[in-house]
C-alpha cells in the first residue's frame, strides 16, 4: 500500500459511490477482499458483510462505498443498498422544514414552538449520518457536504444546545447558543444543504414546444367577428385566480413542499405520498360547471404530458354552490380528483385537504380501512 494514497476515491465524498466487482478471497481476519477496477496495488477494498448466507470466491456484485480509510488506502464497501437509496418525497418535505426552520432561527434569533420540533428533526438528520441506520443516510451525508464523524458529533451537540436554550426562559442562553452555532459555521452548512436539497431532484419539465402548422395560403379574407369583452370581469377573474393560487402555494410551502409551475401547470408539488398536479379555477354561480369540466380536461392532459403518476387536484376560488355541489362528489369519488377551495376567510378548505400532508403509511391505512 502507498504511504500517501492519492486515489480520487480515498476521500470522504466517495461514500455512496457504486462499484462493480467480485469476491477475490478471504483474509485471515475473516473479512472478504473485493476485486474492482479500483483494487490496485494502492487501494484495498474490503466487504462489510451485512447479509446472511455463504460467500463464494468469484461471486460478482454491485457494491457501495460505506467508509474510507485514507491512511490505510482502504475502502470499506457493502452490497446491501440499504442506506444508499435516494431521499423520498416524504422525507424531502421533512428535511426542508427542518433546514428552513434552523436557518431562520440562526439568522433571526427568533423561535416558535414549531421550531423546537424542527430542530429535533435536524438533530435526527445528523444522527442518521453517524449511525448509518436509515435507508437514505448516505444521501443526507452528501447534503451536508460529507463532514467527518467529529464534525457530525459536534453538530449534534450544537443543535441540542440550541433547542434546549430556546426552551429555557433565560434570553442570554439563546444568544449564547446561537453564537456557538455560528462559531461552528453551522449556518453556511445548513444553507448549502437546503440549496442542494432543492436542486438535486426531479423537476417539472418545461412546456414542450409545438411546431406551428404551416399557414395555408388563400385569397379569401377571414371573416371578422366583433366580440364584446367585459374587461372588468376579466380583471376580476385574473385577480381571483392569482389570490387562490397564492393561498395554495402558501399552504404547500408551509408543509415543506417545493411548488413548481410552467406555462401550462398552475402548481405542481411532490407530496409525501407522491407527485401532485393542481389546476386553479376562478368561479361564480354561472360558470361552475364549465370551469370544472375544463379543469378536469386540463388535468388529464397535464398528467399525460408531464407526470404519469401524479394525483390530480382542482382548487377553486370559492365553495361550490348547492346546485353544483354534486360535482365535488363526482370528481372525488368517481374520478379520484381532489377538490379544494378558498373559504370566506381566505383559507384553503376541503374534505380531502388532510391528504396533502398525510404520509404514505397513513394513506395506505386510510385505503385499507376504506
Amino acid at each position: 500500500m502507498a504511504d500517501s494514497p492519492t486515489h480520487p476515491l480515498l476521500v470522504r465524498k466517495a461514500i455512496g459511490t457504486q462499484l462493480d466487482g467480485y469476491i477475490a478471497g478471504r483474509l485471515p481476519s475473516g473479512a472478504w477482499r473485493i476485486q474492482t477496477e479500483l483494487a490496485e496495488a494502492d487501494v484495498f477494498v474490503l466487504l462489510r458483510d451485512r447479509k446472511d448466507g455463504a460467500r463464494v470466491v468469484g461471486d460478482k456484485g454491485r457494491f457501495w462505498v460505506l467508509d474510507v480509510d485514507p491512511p490505510q488506502a482502504t475502502l470499506l464497501v457493502t452490497d446491501d443498498s440499504f442506506g444508499f437509496l435516494p431521499i423520498s418525497d416524504g422525507m424531502r418535505a421533512r428535511y426542508r422544514l427542518a433546514l428552513t426552520s434552523a436557518v431562520t432561527v440562526l439568522e433571526t434569533g427568533t423561535f416558535t414552538p414549531d421550531h423546537a420540533a424542527q430542530l429535533s428533526e435536524l438533530k435526527g438528520m445528523f444522527n442518521r449520518c453517524l449511525r448509518k441506520d436509515q435507508r437514505d443516510w448516505a444521501a443526507v451525508l452528501a447534503l451536508f457536504g460529507h463532514p467527518e464523524e467529529l464534525e457530525l458529533r459536534r453538530a449534534v451537540g450544537v443543535v441540542t444546545e440550541l433547542r434546549q436554550a430556546f426552551l429555557a426562559p433565560a434570553k442570554e442562553d439563546v444568544a449564547r447558543a446561537v453564537d456557538a452555532a455560528n462559531r461552528r459555521d453551522l449556518l453556511p452548512r445548513l444553507t448549502s444543504a437546503l440549496a442542494k436539497l432543492d436542486t438535486d431532484r426531479k423537476q417539472l419539465p418545461q412546456a414542450r414546444r409545438v411546431a406551428p402548422k404551416e399557414r395555408i395560403r388563400t385569397n379569401a379574407r377571414p371573416a371578422r367577428t366583433m366580440v364584446e369583452v367585459d374587461l372588468e370581469k376579466v380583471r376580476r377573474a385574473s385577480g381571483e385566480h392569482e389570490r387562490t393560487l397564492q393561498v395554495l402555494r402558501a399552504y404547500l410551502e408551509a408543509a415543506g413542499y417545493i411548488v413548481e409551475a410552467n406555462v401550462h401547470v398552475d402548481a405542481f408539488a411532490r407530496l409525501r405520498t407522491g407527485p401532485a398536479l393542481f389546476e386553479v379555477k376562478s368561479i361564480h354561480n354561472e360558470n361552475e360547471t364549465s370551469q370544472l369540466r375544463e379543469a378536469l380536461s386540463q388535468l388529464y392532459e397535464y398528467r399525460y404530458r408531464y407526470e404519469r403518476d401524479a394525483t390530480l387536484w382542482v382548487v377553486l376560488s370559492q365553495p361550490l354552490s348547492p346546485a353544483t355541489a354534486w360535482m365535488r362528489e363526482y370528481l372525488q369519488e368517481d374520478r379520484g380528483v381532489g377538490v379544494l377551495w378558498c373559504d370566506e376567510t381566505g383559507t384553503l378548505a376541503g374534505d380531502w385537504l388532510p391528504r396533502l400532508t398525510e404520509t404514505l403509511h397513513s394513506r395506505k391505512l386510510r385505503e385499507k380501512l376504506g
